[in-house]
């Protein structure tokens, strides 16, 4: 049983009665989920399986699934434990997958596993050459070294034929093996291509870009014709394209077959010939020949396809992608097929317009329906994200929406989206002011810099103006944004790693002055002005416009929350949520064990907590502040509470 406390609160002390509680969760366990498909495979039986990303994060849903009616509804295949790493490889008679404890074999198409080789190691990659050998990469552990590991019989045994060290290069984060028609070996990584044509005894390194040293690479593809095609990722500080490269002698020479403006994440040949690739948040791509290239499909939504399974007759039959696995409908038709994928609930961001509540997770997002008490999924049309939303932020009747793509706006919850054009990074802060003029605060991240700007749009986001006077000061990062009562700009900002500041300007953004010497990861303005911030050394608050502040609690916290009956929630550190009824002088704990990280309340003062693990909580019954006690249900069951009984001065 989990027990939470609560309190009501008025400014006087009072004596404290005991009471029941009851807890509900905000929707059904089972939200709509579209997982990071990095992997799919087919056994020779017709069954499917799919793995969606890991990424460290050991999510119970980041496992093993298989379908058994062509991808119409999927379940979890047995592999419990360990974690698979979306390496999957099918021979005449099993399924074999790489996992951080080693490889698992099955026999009966992902029902039940046994083990199958390389215990202890990080395999991330598996595969069959023509003649049955079995291939794999993987890491030992201890070192951060890579071998490659061959077995001639079907996995009972292994040995590793070559490492990284081989090689003579750093090959950097996850490198994949693909072995060619002639027995060739291709590793694809992080900081190149390399070919063996001895298995793995001597390697070259491929050059696909004479202007270019660095070929940050993806797939390898083989063309019945003898083209080879590898998709290459060359980040912008690079030189070279990225793009899809061919070769026409066996991998020691290549040339730029077609650019694409974002990264290249699969590539794929059919039987046929044709060519495909899937492209980060531009859909999947196709050319007869390599030459002529046109949209597969997915383009308009968006997708980032990371995976391609082709067929014999020209048409990949299922994608893998960053929301789910689509099935070919025919020709550049693609329909999702996400039944039964499962999810751990990990909700990011919350914002509400009136009684509507609006909720980021794994990628997506989420519009809570109070009449079926379900999370639904608008159609999100246009809107690109990546895994890990940044934030959600609401003005009137409109939704913005911060992701890796860039700046969206929605005007009809959720259905419908346009990608603002801020200048220059990531929208990592955002406020509209009383008269409608719009500013955002963004960040620039590379390998040698970090820096921020602030931007004005006084039409409604279609154009932006930088301000005049932010990169005259060592500003850094905007990491939160608010007008104060006056009208004069708040900005909480971090440069590097040591200088963190408040700063205002009285002018629109002409000047900026440093306030205080901590950076405000959030603002709120009461109803009786105050305004309260929360930075790395906890609460503060300022009484005169921002002008002075003043510490009130050191406790940490995620994200403030003003209710309209004129509380202020926060949800601290340690996931709980706590409440203040003086204007951010004094805080209580209203809560124990929710794991919470975002906050918002709507027009009925219902709160609504966003947790890291089992969805949103939500008060069953409005939060009042002074003589009406909070209220609140909870999904593990009934506990204990205390309710503060108010005074006459209340």
């Amino acid at each position: 049983m989990r027990t939470l406390i609560l309190f009501a609160f008025c400014i006087v002390a009072s004596p404290l009665t005991a009471q029941t509680l009851e807890w509900e969760q905000a929707g059904q366990t089972a939200w709509p989920y579209r997982p990071d498909i990095r992997g799919i495979a087919e056994t020779t039986a017709g069954i499917l399986l799919a793995c969606p990303y890991d990424n460290g994060l050991h999510r119970p849903g980041d496992r093993l699934y298989y379908s058994v009616d062509e991808g119409a509804s999927w379940t979890e295949a047995g592999l419990d434990e360990p974690l698979v790493l979306c390496a999957l490889a099918v021979t005449e008679n099993a399924v074999l997958v790489g996992t951080r404890e080693g490889i698992f074999r099955s026999e009966d198409g992902g029902t039940t596993w046994e083990p199958g080789g390389l215990p202890g190691r990080k395999v991330l990659d598996v595969e069959e050459d023509a003649q049955g050998e079995l291939w794999a990469v993987a890491e030992p552990g201890e070192t951060s070294r890579f071998g490659f590991y061959r077995s001639d019989d079907g996995g009972a045994t292994w040995e590793e034929v070559a490492s990284s060290l081989d090689i003579g290069q750093t090959l950097g984060s996850f490198p994949t093996l693909e072995i060619g028609p002639e027995g060739a070996l291709f590793v694809s990584a992080q900081y190149g291509l390399f070919l063996s044509v001895d298995d793995g005894t001597t390697w070259t390194e491929a050059v696909l870009d004479s202007s270019s040293g660095f070929n940050p690479t993806t797939d390898v593809a083989f063309a019945p014709d003898g083209a080879l095609y590898v998709g290459a990722t060359i980040s912008l500080s690079a030189l070279g394209e990225r793009g899809v490269y061919r070769s026409l002698d066996a991998g020691l020479t290549w040339s730029l077959a077609h650019a694409f403006e974002d990264y290249v994440f699969s590539v794929a040949v059919s039987a046929d010939g044709t060519v495909f690739v899937g492209v980060q948040g531009g859909g999947l791509f196709r050319s007869p020949d390599g030459d002529v290239w046109e949209p597969g499909g997915l383009n308009a939504l968006r997708r980032s396809v990371h995976f391609i399974l082709p067929d014999g007759d020209g048409t990949p039959s299922y994608l893998g992608t960053d929301k789910g696995v689509y099935r070919s409908a025919g020709g550049a038709e693609w329909a999702p097929y996400n039944e039964g994928f499962a999810d751990t609930l990990f909700v990011y961001t919350l914002a509400s317009i009136g009684d509507q509540i609006f909720a980021g997770a794994h990628g997506d997002l989420y519009h809570y329906n109070a009449d079926t008490d379900r999370w639904e999924l608008p159609s999100n049309e246009s809107l690109q994200t990546t895994r890990y939303t940044n934030d959600l932020w609401t003005h009137g009747s409109a939704l913005f929406f911060s992701t890796g793509y860039g700046f969206f706006r929605s005007d009809d919850a959720g259905s419908t989206w346009v990608r603002l054009p801020v200048p220059r990074g990531g929208v990592s802060a955002f406020t509209a002011t009383g008269d409608g003029t719009f500013v955002a605060g963004t960040s620039v991240s590379t390998t040698l810099v970090q820096y921020g700007d602030v931007y004005f749009s006084f039409d409604g986001g279609d154009t932006w103006t930088a301000s005049e006077g932010w990169n005259e000061s060592p500003a850094g990062i905007p990491y939160s944004i608010a007008e104060t009562p006056s009208g004069a700009l708040l900005v909480g900002a971090v440069a590097g790693k040591v200088t963190r500041n408040i700063y205002r300007s009285d002018d629109g953004g002409g000047t900026w002055v440093s306030q205080f010497d901590e950076a405000a990861q959030d603002f709120v303005v009461t109803p009786g002005e105050a305004i309260v911030a929360i930075t790395s050394e906890g609460y503060y608050r300022s009484l005169d416009d921002g002008l002075s502040w003043e510490a009130t609690d050191p406790a940490g916290s995620y994200e403030l929350e003003v209710t309209l009956a004129g509380g202020v929630a926060s949800v601290h550190f340690d996931g709980d949520v706590h409440f203040s009824t003086d204007e951010g002088l004094t805080w209580q704990q209203v809560s124990t064990g929710l794991d919470g990280i975002a906050l918002a309340s709507d027009s009925n003062n219902f709160v609504y907590v966003g947790t890291q693990r089992e969805g949103v909580f939500r008060s069953s019954e409005p939060v009042l502040v002074g003589s009406e006690a909070d209220r609140y249900d909870d999904v593990k069951g009934s506990g204990d509470y205390f309710v503060v009984t108010p005074t006459a001065a209340c």
